[in-house]
């Protein structure tokens, strides 16, 4: 694992300028697309999260990843390149639903999961199985920096294993320092969660095995414009389904400190505030000296509001504590693309707890399910990962 004197050191850092020109910005990648080709660990922005990059061709680099990372060696890395070109050349299926998804949403935050091509048996990357996780990005800086390496790039989150996913070039740093040779900051990524992952390696019918930015009604909506031919099998929507519901199972992108999610509901009148009262109530009881908190701008005016009835008041560390309202509760995008920023930001200030108000977005949810310790039902605490 990183220790201390790793992250007191810095790997080179290329910051991109905000204005900059297709010419300017392939001068500038050229020394970190060299250092790809050489071997060496590049942490990249994309659409979704900062990504840990190493040349496929490469299993020394392979293996680094792996231990930088503190990564479970039997999950695979996602293959990453600049066109649908190198995309089919991956895979020894590339599929009539394969081409209809490319043709939607890539370049985009959508992995496609394919059966991998022959020349790809044993690699690394792959962790022993046979299919191949194919992901083309729309970030211009990653998809120029993929292109000018001249090599796919494999690339997980460039973050610690089971903490949240950096979205920012300072989060990278701050989970790998020097382990890291090289980081391009293009800014925060603009999506903010990682990709849809979908399975089209397992038979005939579309999964998505990790939510993502990619939904799956856009998804199904677009099989069914295509008239794609699994649109004509009994279930396939049912199955597209089938693994996007939420199986936490342990803690992941979670920051050190304790998150305990809660429940705002919405009625004609407002957010309810039963539950919410019984919230602040429990926080007064638990021990809690200093809470954060995650919400939006609705729920944070109710509690102001609720919080004036509790007799006797709450201590401000705990309500309203640290606050990061991402907007309005119906600004989807805004909560997402600022999660793992927020948690990593409140997480500095060692609270004895982080509260998220709970979102059922299929993607958001399962972050929120990954991330959490417990979750408070009625005012009771009910815990995760048992």
């Amino acid at each position: 694992m990183t220790t201390g004197s790793d992250t007191d050191r810095l790997p080179r850092c290329l910051r991109i300028p905000e204005v900059v020109t297709d010419e300017r910005l392939a001068q500038l990648l050229e020394a970190p697309a060299a250092a790809l080709r050489r071997g060496e660990l590049v942490a990249f922005p994309t659409e979704t999260v900062y990504g840990l990059g190493a040349a496929a061709h490469s299993a020394t680099v392979i293996a680094r990843v792996y231990d930088v990372k503190g990564r479970d060696g039997a999950k695979p890395l996602l293959f990453h390149v600049a066109s649908l070109e190198a995309a089919r050349a991956l895979t020894s299926a590339w599929t009539t639903t394969a081409e209809c998804l490319a043709a939607r949403f890539l370049p985009g935050p959508l992995t496609l999961l394919l059966p991998a091509a022959p020349e790809l048996n044993g690699h690394p990357a792959l962790a022993g199985q046979h299919a191949v996780g194919i992901r083309i990005p729309e970030q211009r800086t990653a998809r120029m920096l993929i292109e000018l390496a001249g090599v796919p790039v494999c690339a997980p989150s460039a973050n610690l294993s089971g903490r949240p996913s950096p979205t920012r070039a300072a989060d990278v740093i701050a989970d790998l320092g020097s382990r890291v040779d090289w980081v391009v900051d293009d800014g925060p990524t603009a999506v903010g969660l990682e990709s849809t992952v979908l399975d089209l390696a397992s038979g005939p019918l579309p999964r998505i095995v990790r939510p993502g930015a990619v939904s799956a009604e856009q998804l199904a909506a677009a099989l069914e414009e295509a008239a794609d031919q699994v649109t004509e099998l009994p279930g396939w929507y049912e199955h597209l389904l089938g693994g996007s519901g939420s199986d936490p199972g342990q803690r992941h992108y979670a920051p050190a400190t304790p998150v305990w999610l809660f429940d705002a509901q919405m009625s004609a009148c407002g957010v309810d505030g039963p539950d919410l009262l019984r919230l602040l109530r429990l926080l007064g009881a638990t021990g809690i000296r200093q809470a954060a908190w995650i919400l939006s701008a609705e729920t944070s005016a109710r509690l102001d509001g609720l919080s004036a009835r509790l007799k006797p008041p709450l201590p401000p560390a705990i309500w309203p504590g640290n606050r990061f309202v991402y907007g309005r509760r119906e600004d989807h995008e805004a909560a997402a693309r600022s999660l793992y920023a927020a948690l990593r930001d409140l997480d500095r200030g060692r609270p004895d707890v982080i509260l998220i108000e709970s979102r059922q977005e299929a993607v958001f949810r399962d972050r929120l399910e990954h991330a959490a310790a417990a979750r408070i039902v009625h005012g009771e605490l009910v815990p995760l990962h048992l």
